[in-house]
């Protein structure tokens, strides 16, 4: 967005000074195309949907947490199974709308859960 900016101010300065045409048509096109890029990819809206996503994702993993921690040895086996259809539909339902997440983000995350759940079987 800033050398949208800046790109827009030169062309301007360019015009009202003796500079050639060829030069202020240049800078207006890139201008135009990257502004054309910005409104037709939306980069905002992308960031907050991921933000978003991300932040059910935690919510569920935060409440699947508590339930290995705590609710687990409390719950007779009845509720067990309910308890891991509602977080398991959940889930589902979070991966209804999956975004394209690049295969080293990934990794790092099912690495990520997989330290942790080791760590919780041997507490």
């Amino acid at each position: 967005m800033i050398i949208l900016i800046v790109s827009v101010c030169a062309c301007l300065t360019l015009t009202f000074s003796d500079w050639d045409k060829i030069g202020i048509g240049a800078i207006g096109l890139i201008s135009s195309l990257a502004t054309i890029l910005l409104i037709f990819l939306n980069p905002q809206e992308k960031y907050l949907s991921h933000q978003n996503s991300g932040n059910d994702y935690l919510a569920l993993r935060n409440e699947a947490r508590i339930f290995l921690e705590y609710e687990l040895s409390k719950l007779n086996e009845n509720d067990l199974i309910a308890k891991i259809k509602e977080l398991n539909s959940k889930r589902d339902a979070l991966n209804k709308h999956p975004f394209p997440i690049l295969e080293r983000t990934y990794n790092n995350a099912k690495h990520q859960i997989e330290v942790q759940n080791i760590s919780i079987l041997y507490r």
